[in-house]
């Protein structure tokens, strides 16, 4: 889904996407064809998708999957919120300079600065994130679900009136697994509510599903589901992330041996007779078959020439 975000498709908030293309218009037809040429002619696509599994497998998915509710003292969940995301923000960076600060590193610095009884989670993230080379900015209930999709936790705030939280205490104690809709609280009246903080940790097509900045022991082991933004009331989404630009120069360097590290890897598991197409050297214009090549997605050397270029899935041959 990333990839087809990236070409600047506009998909479903759900998170998930069944892709079938049935056109007739030509402006519709071109467009899947430019995207199937786009991924054909630039490898970096490719690339794309073979270090966002990567990542998935070595550092996203094993942290978040790994990170549980840490308990809570007084009214620091916006320490707790801000510490976890900040954290796993900066772990999506390769070998980052400084290394990663722990999450109790984080949330200590935090509370030092800011307290225990609570504080501005939008102040706090635009005031701390520029110390680590990281951003912060408010989205919406779509632009979060995409920075899900994108492997990036996203905090979320909101805040219920007393009888809410009544409502919402007594429904994952009763149903810990369970789904909370607007019709489980009560109706909103009063101006005087109470905020609380927690982190956006994975989207499924019928609800959100928040880490609680509390305990493991709420809901389920610290996790509970919501089944839209709207179901909490003053909800607010933000977005913690960097830029390329935001990067230290090992950190690229890093980056990109990594992914042509991955690439390697990749094409070893590639099928035999895949291996054996022959494939058009751009400079030579000779073929030979795809084995006999030296190097990774990024660069190859000719086996006939001995010049490098760099690798295209149209040099295949796959018509004689």
């Amino acid at each position: 889904m990333a990839i087809l975000l990236e070409q600047g498709w506009k998909l479903p908030e759900e998170g998930h996407s069944k892709l079938f293309v049935q056109a007739n218009h030509p402006d519709i037809i071109d467009e899947f064809v430019n995207l199937a040429k786009n991924i054909m002619k630039d490898n970096q696509i490719i690339l794309n998708l073979v270090t966002r599994v990567t990542m998935d497998m070595y550092q996203i998915i094993p942290s978040i999957n790994n990170f549980k509710p840490q308990k809570q003292k007084k009214n620091e969940c916006y320490a707790h919120a801000v510490a976890t995301v900040m954290h796993l923000s900066m772990r999506r960076i390769e070998c980052r300079e400084g290394g990663v600060p722990p999450f109790e590193t984080l949330k200590n610095q935090l509370t030092e600065l800011y307290g225990l009884n609570g504080a501005n989670t939008k102040k706090v993230l635009e005031e701390c994130c520029p110390s680590y080379r990281l951003r912060s900015k408010e989205i919406n209930e779509q632009e979060a679900r995409k920075a899900i999709n994108e492997r990036r936790p996203v905090v979320v705030t909101f805040a219920l009136s007393e009888e809410q939280w009544e409502d919402f205490e007594k429904f994952y104690e009763s149903n810990p697994k369970g789904t909370l809709t607007k019709d489980n609280l009560r109706s909103d009246y009063v101006s005087n509510k109470k905020g609380h903080a927690v982190v956006l940790m994975k989207c499924e097509p019928d609800c959100l599903i928040l880490m609680n900045s509390g305990s493991k022991e709420f809901a389920n082991e610290g996790f509970f589901k919501i089944a839209k933004a709207e179901v909490l009331n003053s909800i607010k989404c933000y977005d913690v992330y960097w830029e390329e630009s935001d990067l230290k120069p090992s950190e690229k360097k890093a980056y990109e041996k990594r992914i042509q590290k991955d690439g390697v890897k990749t094409a070893q598991k590639v099928p035999e007779g895949i291996k054996n197409l022959p494939y058009i050297c751009p400079v030579c214009q000779e073929e030979s078959p795809a084995s006999d090549f030296i190097g990774h997605f990024m660069e190859a050397i000719c086996p006939k020439c001995r010049n490098k270029f760099k690798p295209l899935i149209l040099g295949f041959k796959l018509f004689s």
